[in-house]
């Protein structure tokens, strides 16, 4: 048994680390001797290609493999503050679904493909957004409350 997943549940990022499993079992007698393949990101206007087993780990007869990928934006500040991360998010708009396709074809009969799906949702920029929304209409409020008060006053 085979399988490929995301381990966050929901499966919804911001730009961090996307963070994929590979559970592989070797139901053989003989060792698979570093099976190789591909993960190939791919979203709207967006496709990228990692190695699979780069460290070229072993599958050892009647026994399960687990391997680790994690996937982050090119260039992404991952240890820079929320307005490094922001500026980020607005030079590279990344928003909605992506699917993740693996394919290991190197030291395995017959080749393994798997896919699984998940979300890129900007919340910084949404954050953003909300935040400026908020304050323009506590000002406009507060702005209304004071016209109708000086009007009150006025009137007397």
């Amino acid at each position: 048994m085979n399988s490929f997943y995301i381990t966050k549940n929901p499966q919804i990022y911001g730009y961090e680390n996307v963070n994929m499993v590979t559970r592989l079992h070797n139901q053989g007698d003989f060792i698979v001797r570093s099976p190789r393949g591909f993960i190939e990101i791919e979203g709207f206007n967006f496709k990228e290609t990692l190695d699979f087993n780069e460290l070229d780990y072993n599958v050892y007869p009647n026994s399960y493999r687990i391997f680790e990928n994690s996937y982050v934006f090119k260039d992404y500040p991952e240890d820079g503050n929320f307005k490094d991360k922001l500026v980020y998010e607005l030079l590279n708009l990344r928003f909605g679904k992506y699917t993740a396709r693996l394919g290991i074809t190197k030291n395995v009969s017959p080749a393994i493909t798997s896919e699984v799906s998940f979300w890129i949702f900007p919340f910084r920029i949404i954050l953003v957004i909300i935040s400026f929304l908020l304050t323009y209409l506590i000002y406009k409020l507060v702005r209304r409350r004071l016209d109708q008060d000086k009007k009150a006053r006025s009137g007397k």
